[in-house]
């Protein structure tokens, strides 16, 4: 996704407090020495960016109750995604 792309950050009153949501990216400040989780090469994986052929068919979530489980899940699908667009698997 390209800057000009990107959702501009959001602001709202609630019970009279201006609250900003979104992300707002001037306040990021990352130098080029600092660790990017995960950061093994600079190579693009999906020069498209389309990523919707590579997605997990079924995501299993609890139905009546909370289980947290999209976080495992989360996790888990990119590992998914990943290993389904480089090794087709």
């Amino acid at each position: 996704m390209n800057r000009k792309n990107r959702k501009q950050v959001r602001q709202k009153k609630i019970n009279g407090k201006l609250i900003q949501f979104g992300f707002d990216e001037k306040k990021i400040n990352i130098q080029p020495e600092e660790y990017v989780l995960g950061a093994l090469s600079t190579e693009v994986k999906n020069p498209s960016g389309d990523w919707f052929p590579f997605l997990p068919v079924y995501e299993p979530q609890a139905e009546f109750f909370e289980s947290w489980g999209c976080v495992a899940f989360g996790a888990t699908n990119q590992i998914e995604i990943l290993m389904k667009k480089l090794y087709n698997l």
